[in-house]
């Protein structure tokens, strides 16, 4: 027999079609990325890795969904992560800070917490994460490293842009990740992630949600894009 690949619209399928699914996409690359050198200035020595590792991609993840790189003056100050005190995953991701850079304490406010590290907010403006909150995207090289390091990036951004869907019976999908962000093009790189590492990925859905800005108490409408894996 001989076959071929073309476009079909769904109506016109046949029993005698033959539909191919891929389930996971071949790896490019076997080895972590290795990290750029940044300046440390002379400061109070830090921990810097050496290459990527499956904790910080999971840090990498989790900043995407709430983290920013701060400035001050034109110059590296720190990286700030959005979540509150009593945050569900805010002492572990403090704690993963000290282990990966070696810090001795973590500065602290109630809605959020700080690396103050002009090498760490360095580090991560030069692996391609210092963006806006509607322009994050994720960085190309990411898509070239070994599944289970995409894979740690996807869970730590469900920690801060997404929830578990609890293991019970009765429950829709148990298990899975729900992602829901403003920024189509981040979610979109996720989802595509996803599929990438073997993830059974639904479809991307749109909603309106309206939210009470905290700073002037405004109500703003906001469309949200989501999936599930």
């Amino acid at each position: 027999h001989h076959y071929s690949l073309e476009w079909v619209e769904l109506a016109k399928l046949t029993s005698d079609d033959r539909i191919l699914v891929v389930k996971k996409l071949p790896q490019d690359q076997e080895k972590p990325l290795r990290l750029p050198k940044v300046n440390l200035g002379g400061m109070k020595p830090i921990d810097i890795p050496e290459y990527v590792s499956d904790d910080l991609m999971r840090l990498f993840g989790y900043f995407l969904g709430d983290g920013s790189v701060r400035l001050a003056n034109g110059k590296y100050w720190g990286v700030w992560f959005s979540e509150p005190k009593d945050g569900k995953y805010r002492s572990a991701y403090m704690q993963l800070l000290k282990q990966l850079f070696g810090l001795a304490r973590i500065h602290e406010q109630p809605q959020k917490f700080a690396a103050i590290s002009a090498p760490i907010a360095e580090l991560f403006d030069r692996m391609g994460f210092h963006k806006k909150a509607l322009e994050k995207t994720i960085p190309s090289w990411v898509f070239t490293q070994p599944a289970p390091l995409k894979a740690a990036l996807i869970e730590g951004y469900c920690d801060a842009d997404g929830h578990r869907r609890p293991w019970e019976i009765g429950h829709r999908r148990p298990g899975w990740m729900c992602f829901e962000s403003p920024n189509k093009q981040l979610i979109g790189d996720f989802r595509a992630l996803g599929m990438e590492v073997g993830l059974k990925v639904g479809n991307l859905n749109a909603r309106t949600r309206q939210t009470k800005l905290p700073s002037t108490g405004r109500i703003a409408t906001s469309t949200f894009w989501g999936f599930e894996a």
